[in-house]
């Protein structure tokens, strides 16, 4: 789910939430996990294209990985036509 704030005609912010449910049957047995992401970006027009900044954040108990600022993640990137 992402919700997401116009400040202009190419311009806005974000925030996101991410639920995924996973199930994996071995002969050993069944483990399942429900993965979690959560974050936050923005987005505008340069004279290169379109900026995204996105920080983000995620949680997985088959990973053993709590939601915490060490295991948190930043993307950029620059989209442009031509």
């Amino acid at each position: 789910m992402e919700y997401r704030q116009f400040t202009g005609p190419d311009s806005f912010v974000f925030l996101f939430l991410d639920q995924a449910y996973l199930q994996r049957k071995l002969a050993q047995g069944a483990n399942a996990d429900a993965p979690t992401g959560v974050g936050a970006g923005i987005s505008f027009r340069t004279g290169a294209g379109l900026f995204q900044l996105v920080y983000s954040v995620g949680r997985s108990k088959q990973l053993n990985q709590k939601l915490a600022l060490n295991a948190s993640k930043i993307h950029f990137g620059i989209t442009s036509r031509f």
